[in-house]
This record gives structure tokens, C-alpha cells and sequence, in this order.
């Protein structure tokens, strides 16, 4: 999904694409761009995400360019950064850096952005990170408030 015509990064940041798509190695790399579910979706977890921004003191950015490396810039679905973070062009790894996969997908594709965004320094340890519990304690408890949950006797499938 790469155009064959190489540019310049100055020239990449000074244009403006719709939709906006990746700069990688020199080349445009386009974007699977979501359908309803996957707008939605996007829409649903910014929302959750910015209701706790001053809580946890980041800023929810949605389809922000990210430099990850000098020949890279990156577009997550959503990302955290420091709030006081003021910068146009993220250049120091997101708190959370979120893709939200669509069917067009490829995985292949997927491993590579996931490799660039860990080899950048974007956690991928989210074990300890409040936000991350907060997410899992607020499944649970919708789990919990619609009647179902965790069936034991099949590890991994839900009731």
C-alpha cells in the first residue's frame, strides 16, 4: 500500500494528506481508515481516555504524526502523552500508543508498526500502569452488571 514516489521528510510535514497516512523510509504508506465500528470504537476509548487526563496527567491525542524514528513518522489510533507536551510532531514515545485493528488489516503490517513503536520506546508492559487497571476493573464490572462473566471451567471463553 506504498506509492512508489519518494519524498522528503520536510516535504511530508509540510503537506497535509486526507486521510493522513505514514512516512516510512521515504515513501507515503497508506492507512487502513475504519468503518463505522472502527470509528466508533476510536471515538469510545478517546472519550473514556480524556475523561482521566488530569487524573493521570496525560493528553489524549487521536491520529497524532509520531516520529519513531529519523526516517519514520507513525499515526497510532490514539495515543497518551505528557500533558504538558506541547509538541506539533510527537517525538518522545507515547505513554499508550493504541491501533485499533480493522478486518482489512494485515498482521504482517501490524507487526511492523507494533516493531517500530517498541524499538521507539513505547511500553509494551502495561502490567503496572493504572490506566490499564482501570480499563480491566471497568470491564469487570460491566462484565459483572450484565450478568455474565468469566466461565471457569473453559479457561479463556466467556459466558
Amino acid at each position: 500500500m506504498s506509492t512508489a514516489v519518494q519524498i522528503s521528510l520536510e516535504e511530508y510535514l509540510s503537506n497535509t494528506y486526507e486521510p493522513d497516512c505514514d512516512y516510512v523510509d521515504g515513501a507515503l504508506e497508506e492507512r487502513n481508515v475504519g468503518l463505522r465500528r472502527h470509528s466508533r470504537t476510536q471515538t469510545l476509548l478517546a472519550r473514556w481516555l480524556s475523561n482521566r487526563e488530569q487524573q493521570h496527567k496525560h493528553a489524549v491525542l487521536v491520529e497524532q504524526r509520531v516520529k519513531v524514528s529519523a526516517t519514520r513518522i507513525r499515526i497510532p489510533d490514539i495515543c497518551l502523552v505528557a500533558a504538558d507536551n506541547e509538541d506539533e510532531l510527537t517525538q518522545t514515545p507515547p505513554a499508550l500508543w493504541i491501533e485499533i485493528v480493522s478486518p482489512n488489516d494485515r498482521w504482517s503490517r501490524i507487526q511492523i508498526r507494533l516493531t517500530d513503536c517498541i524499538d521507539f520506546g513505547v511500553p509494551d508492559d502495561m502490567d503496572n500502569r493504572s490506566i490499564h487497571k482501570e480499563c480491566l476493573d471497568n470491564d469487570a464490572s460491566h462484565r459483572r452488571r450484565a450478568g455474565r462473566g468469566w466461565n471457569s471451567s473453559r479457561s479463556g471463553t466467556e459466558t
